[in-house]
């Protein structure tokens, strides 16, 4: 039985000049506001782990929508996962598979996950949370983990398959709904290619800002970011193509 849709890519190098003028903001009580997209995200990124809902953090895509939209904190009830555009013309691949338009891939900056990676962090494609840019931005939160975030975002003709981001390296994929870890096909230093297991884990984040407490203050983001590729085009040229494939688990 297939468990889970992935897809594998190679990194060529690249990196685009994208201008910012944003903050993420930091208002005190674990609670980060993004002034561009208009959302607040907890600063804690496995609070599931943190408040004992989960052991680990580690949660299918069905477990990881009950804990949040149950999840009540600093007397806000009205969390999220993080939301994925579909179609994103920002992302590296733009696919039509089983009449959906898939946008996948590295630099996706439509999805909410992927502008806290590339723009509020400073990620870069390829480079996960080591090569983050923003040090000032990440020391904001606290346990972000180079592993695979949920996205509240399903395919739109397979249902029982979500979006995630994947902190380690920058790149926006699809995993069954019913699992909690995702199977990555990656590119090992000697040229061959192995599964990585990453755990999927929650971000809470909800739509628009908080009070702000005494002593909250901003954190700007640089005028100017090395993050993508000098376009998308460019980046598609300086990549190797690579197609989304259906994966078993592997044994």
């Amino acid at each position: 039985m297939m468990k889970a849709l992935s897809k594998f890519a190679v990194l060529a190098g690249c990196s685009i000049a994208f201008n910012a003028s944003a903050a993420l903001i930091d208002r005190g009580n674990g609670l980060i506001y993004d002034d561009v997209l208009d959302v607040t995200w907890l600063a804690d990124a496995n609070y599931a782990r943190t408040s004992g809902f989960s052991a680990d953090g580690r949660m299918s895509w069905n477990a990881a929508t009950e804990w949040v939209e149950n999840l009540s904190y600093q007397g806000y009830a009205d969390w999220r996962l993080p939301r994925t555009l579909q179609p994103d013309p920002s992302c590296e691949f733009n696919d039509a598979l089983g009449g959906m338009n898939l946008s996948y891939g590295f630099g996706c900056l439509g999805s909410e996950l992927g502008h806290m990676f590339h723009v509020n962090l400073g990620g870069q494609p390829g480079g996960g949370l080591d090569s983050a840019t923003n040090a000032d931005a990440l020391a904001l939160l606290v346990n972000v983990a180079p592993a695979a975030y949920w996205s509240s975002t399903v395919l739109e003709a397979y249902q029982d398959y979500a979006w995630l981001f994947l902190l380690w390296n920058g790149d926006q994929d699809y995993n069954a709904v019913e699992e909690s870890e995702h199977w990555y096909l990656a590119l090992q230093p000697d040229g061959s290619y192995d599964y990585l297991d990453f755990g999927l884990f929650a971000w809470a984040v909800r739509d628009g800002d908080v009070t702000t407490p005494p002593g909250g203050g901003s954190v700007p983001l640089p005028s100017s970011l090395l993050l993508l590729g000098s376009a998308v085009a460019g980046l598609m040229t300086c990549r190797r193509r690579s197609s989304a494939v259906a994966l078993s688990r592997p044994a």
